[in-house]
C-alpha cells in the first residue's frame, strides 16, 4: 500500500471571520508543516519507476459570476407555445493563481527501504497577501480567496501529475487561511482624510428650491480594523428653509467579482448610526416666514463653516468585515458617506471618501513561529501552533527526515529587463501585481530608479496602484529619486489627475516642496483639485 498524507502548524483556533477550515497563517512568517508518506516498491503501479514526493503552497482567486442571456426555444414558455427566445441564468467561471511554491522533498524508488516517513518542511510567506475570504454577491455569483498546500507522489515523467493534471491518487490536500499583519502605521495613510466643504442646493420634490447646505468632513484615521470603532467630524451651515432631522454616517463595503467577461458587484451597508440634529450648531432651518432670512437662503448665503465647532459621530464597524483589497478578479472596497436626512421629497446633502479596512485577527490568536525556526509538533511552550488536521493515520509509524526549507524569496524590485538602473516601465509592471505598492516603490527608487520623471511617468506610476489609498505613500517614495527634485506643476497635475479623487489633494502636497516653479501652482494646480 502507498499513501500521503500532510498537517500544518499554524493557528488552528483563531477566530477569524470566515472561518470553518483549516487554520489561519499570518503572511511575511514561516508557514511550517509535515508531510507523510508510506512507501512501497512493490505496488504494481510504482514497481520499476522513481518518484517524487513534494508539497505545492498555492494561493487563488476564484470567481463565479451569474449573468441571464437570451436563448432560442422550442416549446411552451410563458404561456406561449413554439419558436420563441427567454432568458436563462447562466454562470461564468475563473480563476487566478497568484501564489505558487513547490518543495522537492523526496526520491522514492525501489532503493527505498523505510516504510513511513515524516518529511517537515518549511514556506516563507511574501509579507503582504491577499487576506482569505469566501462572499457571496447573491443569484448564484461568489468571490473567493482561497489557500491551500498540497502533498503529494509525483511521476516526473508525466509532467507533474500522476495520470495527467488532477488524477493523482496519491494526493492530499490541506486548505489554511492567511491574514495579513496589522499595517505600519508609521509608513500606512494615517494622515486625516479632510473632505472640502460641499454646497448643494436643497429642493423640494426635485424643483422646489428651499436654498442651500454647506457640509464639511474629516476622517481622523482612514485606515481601521473590523471590529473596531469608526469616527468622522463634520460640520454643517444650513442657509435652506428645510428642517436636518438627523445625521446619519454609513459605512459601505462593494465587492466587485469579474470571470470571463462578466461582471457582479454587491454594494451593502455593513455599519450606520445616526445623531438627531436638534441640538447641532448650523443645522437648524431658517425660518420659512422671515423674509429675509429666506431671501438670503434662496440666493445661497452662506454661514462660514469656521465660525462653527467641529461635530463627531461614530459607528462600530463588524468584526466580519472584509479586507480592502483589489485583485485581478475580486476587488472589496470600503467607503463611508455622512448624509443630512431633511424629510420626505427634500434632498438630502451628503458626502463620502474611501477608506481602507484591515481584518482584525480573532481573540484566540497568538503570534506565529518565528521565521527560519522550525517548531517541533510536541512543544508545549507554543500552545497557539496546532496541527491543521487530524493526528497521522492509525498504523503509520514515520521515520522523521531532517527539515527541508523554502529558499528565502528574493525582494520584489522592480529590476530592469535589459540591465542597469530600473525604468518606469519595471515599476509599473511591478506594481500591476504588487500586494504592498509602498516598500516595492522604495525599493525601485533604492535600486536607482527616478533619475529622471516626465508628467507622463508620474501618471503612468499612479494609476498602477491598486490600492488607491497609498497613492500618496507612494508619490512620497517617488520624491526620494533623484528625478523628483526637477518636477513642476505640471507633473503635479498629471499624478493627480492620475489619482483617486479623494487623494489628489494628498498627492499634490507630497509633490509641493520639490516643484521648481511653485508661483505657477495657484493658476495650474489648483483648478484640477
Amino acid at each position: 500500500e502507498i499513501g500521503v498524507y500532510g498537517d500544518l502548524l499554524v493557528n488552528a483556533n483563531a477566530g477569524t471571520a470566515g472561518g470553518g477550515f483549516g487554520g489561519v497563517a499570518v503572511a511575511g512568517n514561516a508557514l511550517s508543516g509535515n508531510a507523510y508518506v508510506r512507501w512501497n516498491p512493490n505496488v504494481p503501479d510504482v514497481r520499476g519507476k522513481n518518484l517524487r514526493l513534494s508539497v505545492t503552497l498555492k494561493g487563488e482567486e476564484r470567481t463565479v459570476v451569474a449573468y441571464r442571456r437570451d436563448e432560442d426555444f422550442e416549446g411552451e414558455y410563458d404561456n406561449v407555445r413554439g419558436s420563441t427566445r427567454r432568458q436563462v441564468t447562466d454562470y461564468r467561471r475563473s480563476s487566478n493563481q497568484f501564489l505558487f511554491q513547490t518543495l522537492w522533498l523526496a526520491d522514492l524508488n525501489a532503493s527505498v527501504k523505510v516504510r513511513d516517513a515524516q518529511f517537515p518542511f518549511q514556506f516563507s510567506l511574501p509579507n503582504r497577501l491577499p487576506p482569505s475570504m469566501s462572499h457571496t454577491l447573491g443569484g448564484g455569483s461568489k468571490a473567493e480567496i482561497v489557500y491551500s498546500v498540497t502533498t503529494e507522489l509525483v511521476d516526473p515523467t508525466r509532467g507533474g501529475g500522476w495520470f495527467g493534471i488532477g488524477s493523482n491518487p496519491y494526493t492530499h490536500v490541506t486548505p489554511f487561511q492567511v491574514v495579513n499583519p496589522q499595517p505600519d502605521l508609521e509608513r500606512a495613510r494615517n494622515f486625516p482624510i479632510n473632505i472640502p466643504p460641499t454646497t448643494e442646493a436643497v429642493n423640494l420634490l426635485c424643483c422646489i428650491p428651499r436654498g442651500h447646505m454647506t457640509l464639511a468632513a474629516h476622517i481622523p484615521m482612514p485606515i481601521v480594523a473590523s471590529g473596531t470603532e469608526m469616527q468622522m467630524g463634520f460640520e454643517v451651515a444650513n442657509n435652506s428653509s428645510a428642517q436636518v432631522n438627523s445625521v446619519v454616517l454609513k459605512v459601505k463595503e462593494k465587492v466587485i467579482a469579474c470571470a470571463e467577461g462578466e461582471r457582479e458587484t454587491r454594494t451593502v451597508v455593513i455599519a450606520e448610526n445616526r445623531i438627531l440634529a436638534a441640538t447641532i450648531p448650523g443645522v437648524q432651518a431658517k425660518d420659512s416666514h422671515n423674509r429675509q432670512e429666506l431671501r438670503q437662503a434662496k440666493m445661497g448665503t452662506l454661514v462660514p463653516s469656521q465660525s462653527m465647532k467641529q461635530q463627531y459621530i461614530s459607528c462600530g464597524l463588524p468584526a466580519a468585515a472584509l479586507e480592502s483589497y483589489s485583485g485581478r478578479l475580486i476587488s472589496v472596497a470600503h467607503s463611508v458617506e455622512l448624509l443630512l436626512d431633511t424629510g420626505t421629497f427634500v434632498s438630502d446633502p451628503t458626502v463620502a471618501a474611501d477608506v481602507f479596512v484591515y481584518r482584525q485577527q480573532g481573540a484566540g490568536y497568538a503570534p506565529p513561529p518565528v521565521t527560519g525556526v522550525y517548531q517541533q509538533q510536541q512543544q508545549p511552550q507554543q500552545p497557539f501552533v496546532a496541527p491543521s488536521a487530524p493526528p497521522v493515520p492509525p498504523g503509520w509509524n514515520p521515520v522523521t527526515a531532517p527539515t527541508t526549507y523554502q529558499d528565502q524569496p528574493s525582494t520584489n524590485v522592480a529590476t530592469s529587463t535589459g540591465g542597469g538602473a530600473p525604468t518606469v516601465e519595471d515599476l509599473v509592471a511591478s506594481l500591476e501585481d504588487s500586494f504592498d505598492a509602498i516598500a516595492d516603490t522604495e525599493k525601485w527608487v533604492q535600486a536607482g530608479g527616478g533619475a529622471t520623471f516626465t508628467p507622463n511617468d508620474l501618471a503612468r506610476i499612479m494609476s498602477s496602484v491598486k490600492l488607491k489609498l497609498a497613492q500618496p505613500l507612494v508619490m512620497h517614495a517617488l520624491m526620494q529619486a533623484p528625478g523628483a527634485r526637477a518636477i513642476t506643476c505640471e507633473h503635479v497635475v498629471s499624478a493627480a489627475r492620475a489619482s483617486e479623487e479623494a487623494a489628489r489633494g494628498d498627492v499634490a502636497r507630497q509633490m509641493g516642496p520639490y516643484c521648481v516653479d511653485k508661483q505657477n501652482a495657484l493658476q495650474r494646480v489648483k483648478p484640477f483639485l
